[in-house]
């Protein structure tokens, strides 16, 4: 909505789908072939997650489950990604975190 969706589809620099990727603060994706991760790789469940929430309608939002670590890490990818671009600190994100 605000324009700071990462792109999820593929590796930013190469265009393969599937493998071990990372979230970069370029705006996407980069598969291991590609870039020397600075950070921790993403789970292929945690990348799914992403995807399905970058595309689901908002309402379906709220009606899927997933456990604790997957959660912890999709929070942390997102959070990450999302301190990169917003520099204001918003207090309604500390009662969500």
């Amino acid at each position: 909505m605000l324009g700071f969706a990462p792109d999820l589809s593929c590796c930013m620099e190469c265009g393969k789908e599937d493998g071990d990727f990372s979230l970069t603060v370029k705006g996407g994706l980069i598969c291991a072939g590609c870039g020397d991760f600075n950070s921790k790789s993403m789970t292929q469940e945690c990348l799914h997650v992403l995807r399905y929430i970058q595309g689901a309608p908002l309402g379906k939002l709220y009606h899927f489950k997933m456990d604790e670590a997957l959660f912890q890490e999709v929070s942390q990818m997102t959070g990450n990604y999302f301190r990169n671009f917003v520099t204001q600190k918003f207090k309604s994100l500390d009662i969500l975190g």
